[in-house]
This record gives C-alpha cells, structure tokens and sequence, in this order.
C-alpha cells in the first residue's frame, strides 16, 4: 500500500489536514509539539502518516529523529509528501522543504491558512509558485477543508513532482544523501565546530534561494496585518512580568471554580440516577445475592466515577480552548525563567501542563525536550502533576470538609481543589530540582518557542477532543472498576468464617450495638475484612481505617478505583441509601468519631498528590527511559513521600 507524509514544521497545521484527509480525529493545538508520534489513516486506498513536526533535517530532538528516520524511509521507497507550509511565514517553512527537495522527494506544497492570508492582505501567487518549484502549489485552509478538492486530485492521480528547480549543486545532495543511506546522527546532531559552522553557512543559502524563489510571488503588506498587532497588542499585557503572571493565576482560579460550579448540577442529576438505578436492581430478581451484585458492587462502584464525568469534561474542555487558543505557549514563555531554577525550561511547559490530563501522553510530549538531562527530569518528575485521575478523589474528600460557602466571588472547594494543583505543581518542581541535581550532564539548553498567533478556539476540534478524552476515561477506567467492583463485592460478601459463627457474633455485639447490622459484622469479618484488618498497622497512623485501606489498595491498579471502591465498600452493609458522599459523612468509629475527620481526609488527600498510582505511567516511564530502573525509582520515591507526608498531615491535625 502506498504511504503519503503529511510532513512540516511544527503547528502548521498538518494533524488538521490529516484530520480532513482521514476522518479521523487525531489531537489539534495551538502551539508547538502537539503530535509527538506518528498517527496513520487511509484515505482513497492509501496510507496517510502524520508526523511530528520538524524544523530542519539538523534536528536531534527525540520527537524530530521519529519524522526524520521516517522520511528516510519513504524517500527511500519512492513515497511522496504532502509539505504543509505556514502560510503567515512562509519563508521559514520553506527552509525544511528545500532541505526535502535536495533529496529529490517528490512532493506537494500546501500553503495553509488561507484565511489569514486573506484577512491579514497577504497574496501568494500560487500559480507562478508552482511553475518555480516545478510541484503542485495549493492554498488551503486545514481547518476547513477549503481546497481539499485539489489536494484530492493530486494524491488521486499521483501529481506529486520532486521540485527539481529548487534543488541545489550536486556536492549538496550528496551531503544531504548521507540523511537518506545512512541517517547519519552525528553529522546531523551539530557536534563539534565544522559541523556547526556547516549548518551556518546552509541556512544562509537556503534563506537567500528562498528569497529568490519568493520574489514578486509572496507581497506583504508594509503594515502589520490584524492578527498580528492584535497578538503583539496582547503579549504586551499577556508576557509582561507581573501583569501576565497574575493574568495566568486568574485564569487558574477560574478554571478551578468552574469545575465545582459548573459541574454540580450534572453530577447530582447523576446521583440521583445511580441511587434510582441502585433501588431498581435491589429487587431485580428473586435471588438476593444476584441483586446484592448489582447494587451494591457493579452500580455502586460503577456509578462512584461517573458522577464525576461532568467535571473531567469541564476540565478538558477548558484546557482544550486554552490549547486552541494560542495562550499555552504564552505560559511556556512564562515559566521559562521559574523553570530554570529547578532543572527544567520552558520546553517542559507542554509536558507538565498535559501531565494535568494524563501522565502518559505528557511523559510521550517530553520527547520534543532536546537536552537529555532535562527530558529525564521531566519523565520522573510529571506523574506528580495532578491527573485527571486524581480529580475524583480530590472532589469527594474536598467535598467532605471543605463548606461550600464563598471568599468574594471564589467557592472555598474550588480554591481548596486549586491548593491540591498548587502542592502537585510544587511537588513537580522539587522533584525535578533534586533529581536533576544527582544527574551528570550539561543544564544549558537552547530553547526554541515559537509563539503563535493568538486565534479563535477551533470549537469542532475541542468538542471533539472533549468527547474521546472523557469516553476514553470512561472505558478504560470502566473496565478496571467493573472487574473490581465484582472482585471487591465477592471479598467483602463472602466470609471464611461459619454461618454459625457470624450469628453468634451479631448476636453477642447488636446487645451492645443497637444500630449494628448482621451485614455490617458479615462485612468486617469477610475476606476483604481480613484482608483490610492485615494491612492495618501499617495505615493506622494515617488515620485510615481497614475500610479505607482496602479501597487504597485497590486504587494502586489506578487511582480513579479510589471511589468506587469506597462506594462499593460502604454500599454493602448499610441500610442507607443516599449518595457516596452522604455515607461517608455518616461513617463513625467504635468511639463515635467521624471516620472521615478533617486530619483523615488532608492525609488522604496528601498521599493521593503524591502517589505513583498508574501502572500505565510506569509503563510509559519504561519505553521512554528504555529501563526498568527509572520506574521503579519512580514508583519508589513517589511511595514514601505519599506515605511520611500524609503521616505528617495527620498527626499535625
């Protein structure tokens, strides 16, 4: 099956042509580095692969060997690109595809943001270009699909041409020929003197061809267009100092306080659904075993995540328009100076602020860091950052002691909710400085940002990030807690113990207990009761009970379990059927304290930011580092500092 490259500088817009071409939906920013691995479709019999994108075939950044390794492969094997240049700057993103010319692939130019162009007053005549390069020349606008009927014709009916008008001398593509037989690295990867000073004298020649090829074909206007003095209008507030920082902390809060305010009247719409659900399959069948499954193990744990949907998908929504919009790289611009002093650079932005959503994307994002010592710094340090994962648990233990009253117009829960992101991020930064400190190599890097125009968000493309992100979340975190949810029913239904031995034991207690239940003494003497009772000693000085630690353990397969786990725990045995949140608040020890006291809850929060909780990061650790000893590293820092910390809290409260 014959393959086409969308290939190009990064944030021109290829995984949006990609997207037109495929009908699929791979991920859409507004900044640099969004795809970091390659995603493949078909289209018309043909395979599509978008790459990551590139600046210069000099590139050694763990993200740009992936597309330049694949280039080698398709020039190798006759493969043609589609070449997605920026239209808005159109001479730097020529410089990649004259490097791609010299090694005769055949391709086709697509000049993208056709819209801008026309606003900001800026003709390409794209005719005369094409006659130039000799390959076909199209403006489009990726977005939209405006043109894609042309590009459809080219790849159809194999136009695609080697731009050989555009190609330099011969000793020239020799040189870049050693790319293509051999992806010789150590030319490529600017060590030592002759090559630096050779990639400096190719860019002069490149930019002055481009010039060249430009002339009377590219016609900006002397007057910057809208969309750029708007920009520049903007980063003047946006990137000052003082002024951008407080912007960035503003939007923060906000961002924070609509998880809770925006999201409560979905959540107790699904509350009240899942204790319906509950009630209903109580009396299912005439068989009350069968019913107790149902409603106290696979709804219960179950309904115990999604009730807190709405607020994932707030959160995803609000950093996709943050995303879209172009202000993520103003963030990165930011943080670079209080970056520096904990080992990291602006270039860890986009890793640690993905971490926010999801660990393993963010530890994959890390690739486009191009100095070593960092990258690995930021590998080991981002699972700290608080995932999407950890939301449900922060909610539900902020909603147990944190009032819903207000400070000015900020809900105490959503500035609580901020003070978990703000120790996550703090954490993330500690981590780094310290485990920077232990390693050898060089803390220089050069960082290349390349700041966006500010745009409208791309609301399709956010709605639809929005909806796979949260139906992913759903579906991988369902499996697990379905599994466990029957695992934790079983264990804490079934006791090892004589039927005999259980009656005599309520009956003895309930003299004492009027409130005791036969269920809730078959629940403390259960497998899970044991099992709960074993690991004890250990938990007790957190202020965790056997209850708790049996819904800890099970959160180690991934922290989201953490609810439903609770729900599936205190659902069995209890005569009450309110909501999780209601239980708990209800939850008392032998010596009628709160089983849930403000010291337990602080503790549990504070193991949960810490915690390494995800097998799939420690995977991800894995393939990245390409060793076992980072993760386990990893997964054994993270442990004891989640345990002395939350051993801290509670005996401090």
């Amino acid at each position: 099956m014959q393959q086409v490259l969308c290939v190009g500088n990064p944030n021109v817009g290829k995984s949006s042509l990609f997207n037109q071409l495929t009908g699929l939906h791979q991920k859409v920013a507004n900044y640099a580095g969004a795809t970091i691995q390659e995603a493949s479709g078909l289209y018309d019999g043909r395979e599509v692969i978008d790459l990551p994108g590139l600046r210069s075939l000099w590139s050694n950044s763990p993200d740009e060997q992936v597309s330049i390794r694949s280039l080698q492969q398709a020039i190798q094997a006759g493969d043609p690109l589609i070449f997605v240049a920026n239209g808005l700057q159109l001479e730097d993103s020529m410089i990649l595809f004259s490097q791609l010319a010299d090694l005769r692939a055949k391709m086709c130019l697509v000049i993208n943001f056709k819209d801008e162009l026309n606003k900001s007053k800026i003709s390409i005549n794209a005719k005369e270009l094409q006659q130039r390069l000799n390959c076909p020349v199209i403006l489009m606008n990726a977005r939209t699909g405006d043109n894609l009927n042309r590009l459809h014709r080219v790849i159809t009916e194999d136009r695609f041409e080697v731009p050989t008008s555009f190609c330099r001398s011969m000793h020239d593509v020799l040189v870049h020929d050693r790319l293509v037989n051999h992806l010789d690295t150590a030319f490529y990867a600017e060590r030592g003197g002759q090559g630096r000073f050779e990639k400096s004298k190719d860019h002069v020649r490149r930019k002055m061809l481009i010039q060249s090829v430009l002339d009377n074909v590219l016609k900006v206007p002397a007057t910057a267009s809208p969309l750029v003095s708007n920009t520049t209008r903007f980063d003047k507030i946006a990137l000052h100092p003082i002024w951008g920082t407080m912007i960035f902390l503003l939007t923060m809060v906000l961002l924070f306080q609509s998880i809770f305010s925006l999201a409560s009247y979905p959540m107790d719409w699904i509350d009240g659904l899942f204790s319906h659900l509950a009630s209903l399959a109580s009396e299912f069948t005439s068989w009350p075993v069968i019913n107790s499954l149902l409603a106290d193990g696979i709804i219960a744990g179950i309904g115990g995540v999604v009730i807190f949907i709405p607020q994932i998908a707030i959160l995803f929504l609000l950093l996709g328009l943050l995303e879209s919009s172009g202000y993520m790289g103003r963030i990165s611009f930011l943080s670079d100076r209080l970056l520096r002093k904990f080992g990291l650079s602006g270039s860890s932005v986009v890793p640690l602020l993905s971490g926010m959503a999801c660990s393993i994307p963010a530890i994959m994002s890390a690739r486009s860091i191009r100095n070593p010592k960092e990258r690995l710094a930021a590998i080991m340090a981002t699972p700290l950052m608080t995932c999407s994962a950890r939301l449900p648990v922060y909610v539900i233990l902020i909603a147990l002691v944190v009032p819903q009253g207000r400070w000015l117009i900020f809900g105490y829960q959503g500035l609580a909710l901020l003070g978990m992101y703000a120790l996550g991020v703090a954490a993330t930064l500690l981590f780094a400085l310290a485990f920077s400190r232990q390693q050898s190599g060089s803390d220089s890097a050069i960082w290349i940002l390349d700041l966006p125009l500010y745009r409208y968000p791309h609301w399709k493309a956010v709605l639809q990030s929005v909806y796979r992100k949260t139906i992913s979340f759903v579906k991988e975190a369902g499996k697990i807690i379905f599994i466990i949810s029957i695992l934790l029913w079983f264990l804490s239904s079934f006791s090892p113990r004589s039927s005999t031995f259980l009656a005599q034991e309520y009956e003895t207690r309930s003299a004492t207990d009027e409130n005791l239940s036969e269920e809730a003494v078959l629940l403390e003497h259960s497998y899970a009761g044991y099992i709960g009772k074993g690991i004890e000693p250990v938990i007790r000085p957190l202020g965790y009970d056997w209850k708790i630690g049996i819904a800890l353990l099970s959160s180690f397969a991934a922290r989201e379990i953490f609810v439903g786990s609770l729900s599936t725990i205190y659902s069995i045995g209890s005569e009450d059927e309110g909501s999780i949140l209601e239980r708990l608040r209800k939850e008392r020890r032998p010596d009628g304290t709160p089983v849930f006291s403000l010291a337990t809850a602080l503790s549990l929060l504070i193991f949960y930011a810490f915690a390494l909780q995800c097998m799939s990061t420690l995977a991800i650790t894995r393939q990245e580092t390409n060793s076992w000893k980072w993760p386990i590293l990893q997964f054994g820092i993270m442990l004891g500092m989640a345990y002395v910390g939350a051993l801290i809290v509670y005996q401090l409260f």
